[in-house]
């Protein structure tokens, strides 16, 4: 049998490869008997050569057994005398882009770490995947989820309790990626820490997939409501000076339980007059679909809200009186005890109070 041809000339004009296309090429020339240093098989990666650790071991030696060497390629740096220095594992999936990453050899535990936060892939899951060394852009982009025991609904569960925390305690998207969290996490359960994107982008479109979602279950519930749809609005300043219009709803369901819920929080731009307000009301209840099941409407003493509804009411039914308009028009009670309270306190001149105390 012939031996193979030595590589061509040409090909080392060419872009540098690989390294596992450089391994490859090399190994096309066959060995000496007695083969040193520089005559294994050798692949350079940014003016440093590297040959397989494998090549350098003993006879009868049998080599490293990690689970991450099913995943790269444990490497021997030389040096310019062809002898032998430190010991690296380099990631045949990074490799595969043209980009290898390396990692010293002596502890796999940062190499482990590669594997997991890049390409997600952890020791329980070695062997669920054949495929494990082909491009990773042929994966699905959640593969993930096919290597974990753990069950899809508690990840759906963790993600909403998590999107939860961020609602309830008005902390920023990025909590999830803090660092030390995410030690915790991985500490408690790596598998499943794994399996939950909590980046900043991820826990946002959640945010808006969750909105979309309730939003459609409210909607049937008010469809489906025993009575009228009763509203009420209120209006204030937020600390950044923004103004706040609120609009909730209350009704009884199918099962004939009171509910209440939140319709809007929106800015209220422009004027403050009925008629703005009117507007906005009109585009809440439109917004729901609820025009034709509008009950009775609650809000404060504020003369602008009695002109808000007469104009609500007037848009949702051009035939309705102005008396049916103030049959509709409930106050809040609230409001009349908390009037009522500061009169008896403070009279009718407040600073005078204040200044005497």
């Amino acid at each position: 049998m012939l031996p193979s041809p030595p590589p061509s000339a040409f090909s080392f004009l060419r872009p540098p490869r690989n390294l596992a296309s450089q391994f490859e090429l090399m190994t096309q020339s066959a060995l000496p008997d007695h083969p040193t240093v520089a005559d294994l098989p050798q692949a350079v990666w940014r003016n440093k050569r590297y040959v397989l650790e494998e090549s350098l071991s003993r006879k009868g030696s049998k080599g490293r057994k990690s689970w991450i060497k099913r995943h790269g390629f444990f490497l021997v740096k030389i040096d310019t005398n062809d002898s032998p220095l430190s010991p690296y594992w380099a990631c045949r999936l990074c490799d595969a882009k043209g980009q290898p990453e390396f990692f010293a050899a002596a502890a796999t535990s940062s190499a482990a770490d590669h594997l997991r936060k890049s390409h997600r892939i952890f020791e329980s899951s070695q062997a669920a995947d054949p495929d494990l060394l082909t491009d990773e852009s042929e994966r699905p982009k959640r593969r993930r989820l096919q290597y974990s025991a753990v069950p899809r609904a508690r990840v759906k569960m963790i993600r909403e309790l998590s999107l939860g925390l961020l609602i309830n305690t008005n902390v920023p998207f990025s909590f999830f990626s803090d660092t030390f969290f995410q030690q915790l996490a991985w500490q408690l359960d790596p598998h499943l820490a794994d399996q939950i994107p909590w980046s900043r982008q991820s826990m946002g479109r959640l945010l808006d997939d969750t909105y979309k979602s309730k939003k459609d279950e409210i909607k049937q519930e008010l469809s489906d409501a025993l009575t009228k749809i009763h509203l009420g609005f209120d209006l204030w300043t937020s600390p950044n000076r923004h103004a706040v219009m609120a609009v909730t709803a209350h009704f009884l369901d199918r099962q004939g339980k009171h509910q209440s819920r939140l319709l809007a929080l929106r800015r209220q731009l422009g004027c403050h007059s009925g008629e703005s307000l009117a507007v906005m009301l009109g585009q809440v209840v439109r917004e729901w679909k609820i025009e034709d099941r509008v009950g009775t409407v609650i809000s404060d003493n504020a003369s602008s809200n009695d002109s808000c509804l007469v104009n609500f009411y007037g848009d949702l039914d051009a035939e309705m009186s102005l008396a049916d308009v103030r049959a509709r028009r409930m106050r809040c009670y609230r409001h009349i005890l908390n009037l009522v309270a500061r009169a008896f306190l403070y009279g009718e001149d407040f600073e005078a109070f204040e200044a005497e105390s």
